[in-house]
């Protein structure tokens, strides 16, 4: 089950937290990351394991557990804010190949308003932080 859950783990990662994702095996830490976070919740699959709950049900709850705290995404939050404000250079970026690299980029540029506006499941739709971040998209296209 514990391996499951890190092949799982490492699909949303790649999947949803791209830069996480990046940070991680750039650091040398994805392996602990997922060895330590699959740990963390050990006990509660043996708890759930010992009380007959079914595997697929084991699994769901210990990735809903795991990807807590990655969501929302702030990668993928700057991905649709591209995709729909900035059309022209999202699709120019996709078709060079660097879309990826700009959206980690200008996620870096980002970091501070998604920190200070507390970005969570709860402040996602607020409208002020996509103004905000769009705002800082379109500085970043222009080069300011």
């Amino acid at each position: 089950m514990q391996e499951i859950l890190k092949e799982r783990l490492y699909s949303y990662l790649v999947d949803n937290r791209v830069d996480l994702f990046l940070d991680l095996q750039h650091k040398g830490g994805l392996k602990e990351y997922l060895n330590s976070s699959v740990s963390a919740i050990a006990p509660q699959i043996r708890e759930m394991q010992e009380s007959g709950e079914p595997d697929l049900y084991i699994e769901e709850y210990c990735m809903d557990e795991l990807t807590r705290k990655l969501r929302p995404s702030p990668f993928l939050y700057l991905y649709r804010v591209l995709e729909e404000e900035f059309e022209k250079d999202f699709y120019r970026m996709r078709e060079d190949g660097i879309l990826t690299y700009e959206l980690i980029n200008i996620l870096g540029c980002c970091r501070d308003i998604f920190d200070r506006n507390a970005f969570s499941e709860e402040t996602e739709e607020d409208r002020y932080l996509r103004y905000e971040i769009t705002g800082a998209v379109g500085d970043y296209l222009s080069g300011s």
